[in-house]
C-alpha cells in the first residue's frame, strides 16, 4: 500500500457479489486497497481498529441495515464518508441512508464504473485522464 491508496472497507452479505467487487478493487489495486467485512458488527470491529477513507455498505446485511450501520458508524466518526451500495431503490431506504448519515447512495444495477466514480468524488480523487465519461444517472451524493 502507497500513501496515495484509497483504504476502502466494504460491508456484503452476499460472497458471490463481494467476489465480484475484490476483483474490480484488485484492478485497481494501485488506487485502492480495500478491506472486506460480512456482517455490520465486524465492520464496526473494523472500523474501531484501523482508519478507512470511505466505508461502502449494501442495504442488506445479515445483522443490520445499511442505514443502522451508518448511524452507528456516525455515532464514533463525524467524518469518514458513507456510502450504501443498493441492490434496489426504495424512497424509505434512501430516506433512511440519508438521515443517519451517509453521504450517498447508489444502484448496483448501474455497474462498477459508476461505484469507482462514485468513490473518487466521496475520496476528492480524480479520475484518470485515459477514462472515458460514464453517466451517474442514479448516484445520489446526498
Amino acid at each position: 500500500m502507497t500513501a496515495s491508496n484509497t483504504r476502502i472497507l466494504y460491508v456484503g452479505s452476499d460472497p458471490e457479489f463481494c467476489d465480484s467487487i475484490r476483483a474490480v478493487f484488485n484492478e485497481r489495486s494501485a488506487e485502492f486497497v480495500c478491506t472486506f467485512a460480512i456482517t455490520g458488527k465486524q465492520a464496526l470491529e473494523l472500523a474501531e481498529a484501523q482508519k478507512f477513507d470511505l466505508l461502502i455498505s449494501e442495504y442488506g446485511l445479515y445483522d443490520m441495515t445499511g442505514d443502522r450501520l451508518c448511524r452507528k458508524i456516525r455515532e464514533r466518526d463525524g467524518s469518514t464518508p458513507l456510502l450504501i451500495y443498493a441492490s434496489v431503490y426504495r424512497d424509505s431506504d434512501h430516506e433512511a441512508a440519508t438521515n443517519s448519515g451517509a453521504n450517498a447512495y447508489i444502484l448496483k444495477s448501474d455497474g462498477t464504473s459508476n461505484l469507482v466514480s462514485a468513490i473518487r468524488r466521496l475520496t476528492r480523487r480524480p479520475e484518470p485522464t485515459t477514462s472515458r465519461y460514464h453517466a451517474t444517472r442514479s448516484l445520489s451524493i446526498l
